[in-house]
């Protein structure tokens, strides 16, 4: 198969594009990906009375989505001065929360 160098040199450039994107993000976390992690770390938190059970779900729900409590932390950091960032923010994890609950 021969692809033309300028379509390659086009996919190239694309590829970084995406790669730089994805930097630009705090700490390298996606609003999406923020808002995965906190609906089930939530979710995990309720109705749980065992502090030592939880941090151990906690840590997992952390290590099964590969980010960190530093990286969550720098999330909320960066967007602190953006109420209306954060506040849709919120809405979503308790729309998911809301829409998943069966009761």
């Amino acid at each position: 198969m021969n692809i033309p160098r300028t379509a390659l040199m086009f996919c190239t450039m694309l590829a970084s594009f995406a790669v730089c994107d994805r930097e630009t993000e705090p700490a390298g976390l996606p609003q999406s990906r923020f808002i995965d992690v906190m609906v089930e770390l939530r979710k995990a938190a309720q109705g749980v009375q065992d502090t030592a059970a939880f941090a151990a779900r906690r840590q997992a729900i952390l290590t099964e989505a590969g980010v960190t409590e530093e990286q969550l932390r720098a999330y909320l950091t960066t967007h602190i001065r953006d109420l209306d960032h954060l506040a849709a923010v919120w809405e979503s994890i308790n729309v998911r929360l809301t829409k998943e609950d069966p009761k």
